[in-house]
């Protein structure tokens, strides 16, 4: 038999299975989504998503206004109804920060908001009208301002929103009377609002880029992500600093500072700020506090070194033509020097009092840990089995969708060739927030 030596996006051995594409093609074995949980421990007020400080308070002052503007109403406001017009407001202020900064805003860029590629598609020179009927997030995956922040800002310890609903509360009072300009300072910021108000009008497809003598781009030049450094706005920086990290009652702000002095050494890949803070070089911590970060260090090497063995294995069956001997593709994997950093990480973390909480998560934690027990003491074959049938239940739970790879006899097959050249990188050890965090103590003035 002559091996492939293309690499089909789908391939089947028999009659195709139902193949769901929602499920996150990078993520075999739901090592992301275990790592999000880890992070959520040390950072428990935080999510992946919120890495910008000023887009606290763009959320809670758009929030605001949705409320000011439906609180006439004889009929209350369905929580859709407040989706929408917060939704026209975020198409708006996109559309001034890129009126701002005439359109040249690089994707990595300080002033990049979430739906880029959205608004820069839009946004054209010149002085007619914007369209504000377009569509700002563009992947399913992806989410606006609203579904990125809201957990954060509805948290119990700061109570920003209301929980359950999407009514700012009095404590974010402060944050939205200086979104504009701090009060006091003389500046008229009604004429701002009048301008952004604009998207509440149902029946407006467009916005004026200049509306009395506010213009567009000086809404966006007010408001953009990049504001509380490049203005800059030391008060509203206090106020957000606050919320964020003071008012946690967790353990966010003493490992917030952990980053913090993390960088100011100019360390800053996780896995050895964590070891470095293990070792005592970036702060005291409480005995609870250690055991946090050094079940997080032993769960980050358990996933690099997982990864990179499923990915050995998924390389070995598609050089083989799309399958090959199980037993070959198990010593290739995880056999002396190439299974021996899992088999030591898996002891490590094991050996964790903290790793006792991802036996408590909703989905597949306590799967994990089974294979990680298993991982210890496993033979290459037994391991490699473990790893498929974790990677099998991993996709059961996403909606039945077909797993990449499958135990057919004595051979290892690929059913769904997708995952492609990303089977010939190592892993790499998770983030754990820790980037999130840096950078919101960058824009909040704690690190230049």
């Amino acid at each position: 038999m002559q091996a492939l030596r293309s690499l089909p996006q789908f391939l089947f051995w028999s009659a195709p299975k139902a193949f769901d594409a929602e499920f996150v093609i990078e993520d075999p074995l739901a090592l992301d989504y275990l790592s999000q949980q880890v992070g959520n421990w040390l950072f428990g007020g935080l999510t992946t998503r919120t890495s910008r400080a000023q887009y606290f308070a763009m959320v809670l002052y758009g929030l605001h206004l949705v409320d000011e503007h439906v609180s006439s109403r004889v009929v209350g406001a369905t929580d859709d109804e407040r989706k929408e017009l917060f939704e026209r407001y975020e198409r708006l202020w996109a559309l001034a920060v890129h009126e701002h900064r005439d359109g040249n805003i690089p994707i990595s860029d300080g002033d990049a908001i979430r739906g880029f590629r959205g608004v820069a598609r839009t946004w054209k020179p010149g002085d007619g009208p914007l369209p504000l009927d377009y569509k700002l997030i563009g992947r399913q995956s992806e989410l606006g301002a609203l579904g990125a922040y809201l957990t954060s800002l509805r948290r119990e310890d700061t109570s920003l929103v209301f929980p359950g609903t999407l009514r700012p509360t009095a404590v974010a009072a402060d944050i939205i009377d200086a979104f504009w300009e701090e009060p006091g300072s003389g500046v008229k910021t009604g004429a701002y609002r009048n301008l952004v108000e604009l998207a509440f009008d149902l029946e407006r497809s467009t916005v004026p880029r200049k509306h009395g003598a506010i213009t567009l781009a000086r809404v966006g030049g007010l408001s953009r992500l990049s504001v509380l450094t490049q203005r800059p706005r030391p008060q509203q920086r206090v106020r957000l600093w606050n919320v964020i990290f003071e008012a946690a009652r967790d353990d966010t702000l003493p490992f917030a500072m952990m980053v913090r002095s993390a960088a100011q050494r100019e360390i800053y890949e996780p896995r050895e700020i964590l070891v470095q803070a293990l070792a005592g070089k970036l702060g005291g911590f409480t005995p609870n506090q250690r055991d946090k970060l050094a079940m997080a260090l032993a769960f980050g090497d358990v996933q690099q070194e997982l990864l990179s063995c499923f990915n050995r294995a998924f390389a070995a069956a598609v050089d083989g033509g799309y399958r090959c001997h199980f037993g070959a593709a198990a010593m290739h994997s995880l056999a002396g020097t190439a299974g021996e950093p899992l088999r030591l990480a898996a002891a490590r973390l094991l050996d964790e009092p903290e790793a006792a909480r991802f036996r408590r998560l909703p989905v597949h934690g306590e799967a994990f840990i089974r294979l990680v027990t298993q991982l210890r003491d496993a033979t290459p074959v037994d391991g490699l089995a473990a790893i498929v049938t974790m990677h099998a239940a991993v996709h059961r739970e996403r909606r039945h969708a077909t797993p990449w790879l499958r135990i057919d006899g004595d051979r290892l097959v690929v059913d769904v060739g997708g995952y492609g050249e990303r089977a010939r990188a190592e892993g790499q050890f998770p983030g754990l927030k820790l980037g999130v965090v840096r950078s919101l103590l960058t824009d909040l003035g704690k690190l230049p």
